[in-house]
C-alpha cells in the first residue's frame, strides 16, 4: 500500500484534500521533534477504498483506522477520487477542496447510473455502481424498468395491448414428484 508522511494537527491529516481523524490521533497533535518541527508520521492507504486510511502508532508498532473525519461521504476509489478532479479541472474550478471533490463524484456516479439506465445494460462494472444505490435486486430491477416501454410493432392502440397480454404462469397447483413412477425409485 501507498504511505505518506504527515503532521497531526488538531482537525487531523489531510490526504489529497480529504479530511481523516480518530480519536487515536489525539496523543499526536502538534508534536515536535527536537528541532522545533512538526513530528511527521505515517500513514498507508489503500487504492481501492480511500475512505479509510491507516496511522502507525511508533509506541504500539500497530496500524490503526483513521477514517474520513466526516463520516456522510461515501466510500471510493482513489480512480474514482481523481475522475473527480479530473472533471472539476475540466469545468474550471481552482479551489478544490473535500465537498467540492465529492459533490463531483457524485455528479459522475449520476451519469454512470443514468447511462446504465438508458441502456439497460448490465456489465460488472454497472453492478458494483447500482450495488451502491440499490439495497436489493428487486430495486434495482424497479429502476431499470421505470420509464421503459416496449414499442408497439404491430400499430395497435393500447387498450388493445393490455388486453391481450399474456397472465403470468401460476404454477401453485403443481405438487413436486406428483407424477413420478414409485417404481423407478425402487431397484
Amino acid at each position: 500500500m501507498p504511505y505518506f508522511e504527515r503532521s497531526i494537527q488538531k482537525y487531523g491529516i489531510i490526504i489529497d484534500h480529504i479530511y481523516y481523524y480518530s480519536d487515536v490521533l489525539k496523543n499526536y497533535i502538534n508534536v515536535r521533534n527536537k528541532s522545533s518541527i512538526s513530528k511527521k508520521y505515517l500513514f498507508r492507504r489503500n487504492p481501492k477504498d480511500i475512505s479509510v486510511v491507516y496511522f502507525y502508532d511508533p509506541e504500539t508498532s500497530e496500524y490503526y483506522e483513521i477514517p474520513y473525519r466526516n463520516s456522510i461521504y461515501p466510500s471510493i476509489s482513489i480512480w474514482e477520487y481523481r475522475a473527480a478532479v479530473d472533471s472539476l479541472k475540466k469545468q474550471n474550478i481552482n479551489s478544490i477542496d473535500e465537498q467540492s471533490i465529492f459533490d463531483a463524484y457524485q455528479n459522475l456516479e449520476d451519469i454512470e447510473i443514468n447511462a446504465v439506465r438508458s441502456t439497460k445494460k448490465m456489465s460488472k462494472n454497472s453492478r458494483r455502481i447500482l450495488s451502491k444505490k440499490f439495497n436489493t435486486t428487486n430495486d434495482f430491477l424497479d429502476e431499470i424498468n421505470k420509464g421503459i416501454r416496449i414499442p408497439n410493432l404491430n400499430n395497435t392502440d393500447d387498450k388493445q395491448e393490455k388486453e391481450t397480454s399474456h397472465p403470468k404462469n401460476d404454477y401453485s397447483h403443481l405438487k413436486p414428484y406428483a407424477n413420478l413412477d414409485d417404481e423407478a425409485f425402487n431397484s
